[in-house]
């Protein structure tokens, strides 16, 4: 079994603004080798909240192997987000 390299954590930041009632936000930190134990790398997000959970339940305290890092992502449909606002 190869050493796993990252470990992935996601963190929901409060929204505040009422025209995005029903959005989650917050970010996914990406940590690795870095000495001083910060994170190595942070992706931004903001998706409706029903899609919350499953990327928790999925990617959250997990550990990845450089190669799962470099081909893993996350696709979701924006347009759909941009449909559920109006």
């Amino acid at each position: 079994m190869k050493k796993k390299k990252y470990f992935v954590s996601v963190i929901e930041e409060c929204i505040m603004n009422k025209e995005y009632k029903g959005f989650a936000g917050g970010r996914i930190e990406v940590y690795g080798n870095n000495p001083n134990g910060y994170a190595n790398n942070e992706f931004r997000f903001m998706f409706p909240e029903r899609f919350w959970w499953k990327i928790r339940e999925v990617i959250d305290f997990t550990e990845w192997t450089e190669e799962e890092m470099e081909k893993s992502y996350i696709v979701f449909n924006g347009k759909e987000a941009i449909d559920e606002k109006k």
